[in-house]
């Protein structure tokens, strides 16, 4: 299946069952989508076998619409307008440029998720460091080090500045 018959099986599933609004903004989604796709490097018919059955997409759409409040294109109005598509003096929808960027949606659970892994991460390296200090500080040989270095530091200072023993 290729780009062109994806989109008029989507369109063809979600006619009749939600608004022309949705139907166009989930067509001119997944048109960019495969579009941007394709843009970087990707072949089509990989494309085109992620997304998978259009139909399938279409019920996910029709779902997600009717759980919205969404009663489909029965008790649907366009809102009045004295301009239609197209004709505005600012285009609705504007097809932008690949830049590059992609911008990842991640869900709130997984946002508490990668808190809490770092949380644990530094509670680790921060018990770590506590335990090593700890170590260091009832070791006698670091004692012995602190108390030559300081009778070194006395040392050094009484026969005054820029000497050496």
């Amino acid at each position: 299946m290729n780009r062109q018959e994806f989109l008029n099986r989507l369109e063809e599933a979600l006619e009749g069952e939600v608004s022309p609004r949705v139907i166009q903004d989930n067509l001119r989604y997944y048109r960019d989508f495969i579009s941007g796709e394709i843009s970087r490097g990707r072949r089509e018919e990989d494309v085109m076998e992620e997304l998978g059955d259009p139909r399938l997409i279409a019920r996910t759409i029709i779902d997600a619409d009717e759980a919205a409040g969404g009663n489909g294109p029965r008790d649907y109005r366009e809102p009045e307008s004295r301009y239609s598509y197209g004709e505005t003096e600012r285009e609705p929808y504007r097809q932008y440029e690949d830049t590059g960027i992609h911008v990842t949606r991640v869900s709130s659970w997984k946002i508490a998720l990668i808190v809490v892994a770092v949380v644990v991460v530094l509670l680790i390296v921060l018990s770590t460091v506590f335990s090593l200090a700890l170590v260091i500080l009832r070791s006698p040989v670091f004692w012995v080090l602190v108390i030559a270095w300081l009778i070194w530091r006395l040392v050094a200072d009484r026969r005054g500045p820029g000497r050496w023993l």
